[in-house]
């Protein structure tokens, strides 16, 4: 993440920084895996260079910053969420138009999958500047 720079700019020393970030497992991948996360993250917006991986992400903080915590909380943001979309679908789907509502579902589908294969981590991340 090449923003380091202008946070480290705009935060005093002893400055905090607190963050929730998703990080990819791409070194365990198999090629076609490695293709859907690319493609899901496209679909999403993601450029392909925020691919990195949590140890990735801690190096490049740790460069800049001291680590405070850093919290895998992708059990409680991700599977809720996909288990919510998987239990409401008869709730929503008088109100929410078919084709928004299956992009939630798509999505859910996506995110369970990268999270049933550890390939995707949401992270509480909470730093100092020195």
């Amino acid at each position: 993440m090449n923003n380091w720079i202008q946070v480290v700019q705009h935060l005093k020393p002893g400055g905090m920084l607190g963050m929730v970030d998703i990080s990819f497992n791409m070194q365990a991948v198999k090629p076609w895996q490695r293709r859907f996360i690319k493609l899901m993250a496209g679909i999403v917006k993601i450029p392909k260079q925020n691919l990195s991986s949590a140890e990735q992400i801690q190096t490049e903080l740790n460069e800049h910053f001291e680590l405070i915590q850093w919290q895998d909380i992708t059990p409680m943001v991700f599977l809720p969420f996909c288990d919510f979309i998987r239990s409401h679908h008869s709730q929503f789907a008088r109100f929410i138009p078919a084709p928004m509502w299956r992009k939630y579902q798509v999505t859910s589908r996506a995110l369970a999958y990268l999270c049933e294969h550890n390939l995707i981590q949401m992270n509480l991340v909470i730093a100092r500047k020195p």
